[in-house]
């Protein structure tokens, strides 16, 4: 088991747990840093769902809140 700090394709940076084999822990590094974070991932899900939690209170689109805070 180990620690890996990613960088996903959405810009965002964090740390993700690991298991196997490290040929295994190489790829699956490579195969998340090609995706959206999960942060950035829900907000895209609920803005296509129109979802109410897509905005915050002021209005403003959650999803250009996290773009602007890279």
């Amino acid at each position: 088991m180990a620690w890996e700090t990613t960088e996903w394709a959405c810009g965002h940076t964090g740390n993700m747990q690991l298991y196997g084999k490290m040929s295994g822990r190489y790829s699956r590094v490579a195969y998340e840093a090609g995706k959206n974070c999960m942060a950035c991932w829900l907000i895209e899900q609920w803005v296509a769902k129109c979802d109410p939690r897509a905005t915050n209170p002021s209005g403003e689109e959650v999803l250009q809140h996290a773009e602007a805070t890279k």
